[in-house]
């Protein structure tokens, strides 16, 4: 059985789907896939990159003057998992 590929939204890297963090942007914070809704994967190198809040915002067609808020929320994200 083959292993899915998927992208990362920051490198535009494709990997094994199980190398892949994937997450999802609800009601102003960045959590862990809850299983519905719109999703998108990072790689464990860019999950650390300080543009990383560009590329989500891009990916979910977050408003410029939302990108404060995002970039609060993946920094408290990635403290607190």
């Amino acid at each position: 059985m083959s292993n899915p590929i998927r992208m990362c939204i920051k490198c535009r890297s494709r990997r094994i789907q199980s190398d892949l963090v994937r997450l999802q942007y609800v009601d102003s914070k960045i959590i862990n896939f809850s299983g519905s809704g719109r999703s998108f994967y990072v790689c464990q190198i860019c999950k650390e990159s300080p543009n990383l809040a560009d590329s989500i915002s891009k990916t979910c067609k977050i408003d410029k003057k939302y990108r404060e808020s995002l970039k609060n929320a993946l920094k408290e994200f990635l403290v607190y998992g």
